[in-house]
């Protein structure tokens, strides 16, 4: 007989077996007139902080199946963790003459009372953890012995260990197991070691008493790992604590249990549900029991299936880095500081990508450029002001013969100011330059528009991936629960070797689906980041739930309640395409370019009549002169006076001042040419303005439709996807009671991951569209302000209001 594990799980055909059983039970067909009364007792191991819950736990699933039919009455009590402890215990009980059912939910007291004999009580042992290692009755699968049955699961330890082993690359792992569970099964550790060396791993049980401290001490130093078993005596808070310290040591540790102890820290666990899947096995029997059933003939074995859960922090801790392949099928939990990056949200991102976008980016300088254009068609208007100094040298003959009108040498400076009184044709380029202006920024708030649509739209698309790749893992578990139902029936002779072949076929081409569905993922956070101008492989997370239903994604957008609400569908569209129409920067930017043109054409009729008229002045001085011809032209001096009498000179500085009248008499045509073309300039816009206003309308009509469209798409694909899932439940039933073959187990997995990929892309598709309605609005209302938004909302409401007043 091959070896059975160490560890009680309980996987996916429970719920089949349970099904059956259930259905070939006495209580389904019993219809008590008065309800007889029945004590049950459970029997802990020991006293822990968990007993009350399990206790709990246990009897509402029992009261479930069985308080129509009986009275039910139940206590509990513990041993003190140990084996001779549990047999003390169970004699305890079984001399009560008023209990009707023993349940012993620790393997110790288990392990004693699935070894009773003829028990003066009917006993349900539910954690026998190796039936052949405990040395425990068998018959043809189930007891055989009088008054008992109990539950085991096989291989779950060594899917742990094996899993434990890919996952961290562990060579020698230290197993953490109860004290008294240890000493109570001889051969233990031995068995241990038989499973370790089937898996390639060196193990060593360390027993766990009460001391998390005596615990850590006896670790071995060698040890690369660390499996943590059901340590039932230990506190939450000793469990995180004992989670923690493997940690600082960089440990790796892998936990049986679930989720609720990676939560606490630890590295790794499978999630299976097990305690929940437990109690419900065990009401069954208890209910056939109560009713006269014969507990020796119940199937003992049951089987383990589930998923993996990382915790993401821990693993970072302790330097382990899963295979791609591992952390694709793996629930992941909590947040590799690494690799976390920052948290975005949808709006976040919009905002992000308008303020660092480098296409948008580029467009914010060329308008910069465009508004010094204007100032540059402003300054011609304003007073030019020159400064210059000429300095000239002539020879020497043509200096001394100019008498002193040219000396050889000179320097002379000059001042010039100029300012224009009147001018058609500058004022025109400055208002030109104006509406252009408008115009270049009409542009990049359409551009702004785009960029805002492009971020959402890539948002959403990593949205959506990460759904489609938690859709593909699904379906990758799916198949593995089938594979184990193929084993199942290859075990029990109700199947060949060819359907587990298939299965194993078909979940190498669903792990191919999950990579694919990965890869899709990261292209997705690439392009979010390359519009968001971050580093394209910079970590970030999404803040929204990607598998929240579209009414929730959408639960801010002041659309979403008008377009999925077919009353006021019909009437709001006109309302929001007048909107459109009026908000559309493109529009805005051509009836700019027909102003600009308007203005062009008037001056260049006005040209004709009205001149340009400047003031300009000069002031000149002479600096320096020097050499041949420096002195003037001199006369005799009159009579009775010496010398010569010099002819006066001109001053060194002299100014002028006049005002200039310039009008163009003809121009070839020119401006004949120049006011025809911007005249026909202004037609041809006009016309595009018009062609505009209609796209704008169209676009925000069709858009609107979509949105429409595909919010109702939402609702078929989910109610395919139920269908999909109901046929898949009940065709995967049929098949675990060997009523069907493998292949319309296929078929129906197939058609159920293809619906809710459905879904998915319904969802993301009307989110999508919504954001493309406010596109097409010309407003996003992640950038309005609160102002502008009440301001669209009060429209809104009057529009609305209008509306109801005319019915």
């Amino acid at each position: 007989m091959t070896r059975r594990i160490l560890f009680l799980s309980i996987g996916f055909l429970t719920a089949c077996v349970l099904l059956c059983v259930v259905i070939g039970s006495p209580s389904a067909m019993a219809q008590a007139e008065t309800r007889s009364e029945a004590t049950i007792t459970f029997v802990f191991d020991g006293p822990g902080p968990r007993n009350d819950s399990l206790r709990t736990l246990f009897e509402q699933e029992i009261r479930t199946l069985a308080a129509r039919a009986f009275d039910l009455r139940f206590e509990a009590v513990a041993a003190d963790y140990t084996l001779a402890g549990a047999h003390q215990q169970i004699r305890l009980v079984m001399k009560h003459t008023d209990v009707d059912l023993v349940i012993t939910v620790g393997a110790l007291t288990s392990q004693v009372a699935a070894g009773l004999q003829d028990p003066p009580h009917p006993v349900i042992a539910a954690a026998v953890i190796d039936p052949e290692l405990q040395g425990l009755p068998q018959d043809n699968g189930s007891s055989g012995a009088s008054g008992v049955t109990y539950l085991t699961a096989p291989a779950a330890l060594e899917r742990d260990l094996q899993t434990f082993r890919e996952v961290a690359s562990v060579e020698s792992v230290a197993v953490l197991l109860n004290e008294g569970l240890l000493r109570g099964i001889p051969g233990l550790e031995r068995q241990l070691q038989r499973i370790g060396a089937d898996v390639g791993l060196e193990l060593e049980a360390v027993a766990v008493g009460s001391s998390l401290e005596t615990t850590l001490d006896d670790l071995p130093t060698d040890i690369d790992g660390v499996y943590v078993g059901p340590l039932d005596r230990l506190s939450v808070p000793a469990l995180r604590a004992l989670a923690d310290s493997l940690s600082t040591r960089t440990l790796p540790s892998f936990a049986f249990g679930g989720q609720r102890e990676v939560s606490l820290g630890f590295m790794a666990a499978f999630e299976t549900d097990i305690v929940s899947q437990l109690a419900r096995r065990v009401a069954v029997f208890a209910e056939r029991i109560l009713l006269g059933d014969d507990p020796s003939t119940f199937a003992v074995q049951t089987t383990t299936s589930g998923r993996l859960v990382i915790n993401r922090a821990t693993a970072s801790a302790v330097n382990v880095y899963p295979p791609l392949g591992l952390l694709l099928e793996a629930d992941l939990i909590g947040t590799d500081p690494k690799q976390a990056g920052d948290t975005i949200t949808l709006d976040e991102a919009i905002q992000m990508a308008v303020s660092g976008n480098l296409a948008l980016a580029a467009q914010d300088r060329a308008v910069i450029a465009g508004a010094a254009r204007v100032g540059e068609a402003r300054s011609t208007l304003l007073p030019q002001i020159d400064a210059g100094v000429t300095g000239t040298l002539v020879d020497a003959q043509r200096a001394e013969a100019s008498l002193g009108q040219q000396p050889e040498r000179t320097a002379t400076g000059q001042i010039s100011l100029s300012q224009i009184l009147f001018s058609e044709g500058a004022r025109a380029n400055v208002n030109i330059e104006k509406l252009s202006q408008s115009a270049r920024e009409n542009e990049r708030t359409t551009r702004r528009l785009d960029i805002a649509l492009e971020a959402a739209e890539a948002y959403l698309n990593v949205l959506r991936a990460e759904a489609l790749v938690q859709v593909q893992r699904d379906n990758l578990i799916l198949t593995r629960e089938s594979l184990e139902l193929a084993n199942q029936r290859e075990a029990v002779g109700t199947a060949g070797p060819a359907e587990s072949l298939r299965l194993q076929a078909e979940s190498g081409t669903r792990r191919t689906d999950l990579i694919n569905a990965f890869v899709q993922l990261q292209a997705a956070r690439l392009a979010l980041n390359q519009v968001l101008n971050r580093p394209l492989e910079a970590p970030f997370m999404v803040a929204e739930d990607v598998q929240a239903g579209a009414d929730a994604l959408s639960a801010g957008s002041t659309l979403a309640g008008f377009v999925t609400n077919p009353r006021v569908f019909e009437e709001i569209r006109d309302f929001l395409s007048e909107e459109a129409v009026r908000s559309e920067p493109a529009i805005q930017a051509i009836e700019a370019g027909i102003r600009a043109q308007e203005r062009a054409a008037r001056a260049a009729g006005r040209s004709f009549y009205l001149p340009t008229v400047a003031a300009v002045a000069q002031l000149n001085s002479a600096l320096y002169e020097d050499g041949a011809g420096t002195e003037g032209l001199s006369f005799p001096a009159p009579t009775g006076s010496p010398g010569f009498f010099p002819l006066p000179e001109p001053p060194n500085t002299f100014w002028t001042v006049g005002v200039n009248i310039s009008l163009p008499l003809f121009e070839g045509g020119g401006r004949i040419a120049r006011r025809n073309r911007a005249t026909a300039e202004a037609e041809r816009l006009r016309l595009e303005r018009d062609l505009a206003a209609q796209r704008v309308e169209q676009n925000m009509r069709t858009q609107l439709q979509f949105a429409a469209a595909s919010y109702a798409a939402i609702r078929e694909a989910r109610r395919a996807a139920d269908a999909a899932q109901q046929s898949l439940d009940i065709v995967t039933d049929s098949y675990a009671a060997g009523a069907l073959d493998v292949t319309p187990l296929l078929e129906s997995q197939t058609a159920a991951q293809q619906a809710e990929v459905g879904v998915t892309n319904a969802t993301y598709n009307f989110l999508i569209d919504l954001k493309r309605v406010e596109r097409a609005l010309s407003r996003f209302e992640a950038l309005s302000s609160p102002d502008d938004l009440a301001a669209f909302r009060e429209r809104l409401g009057e529009f609305l209001r209008s509306v109801s007043a005319e019915r």
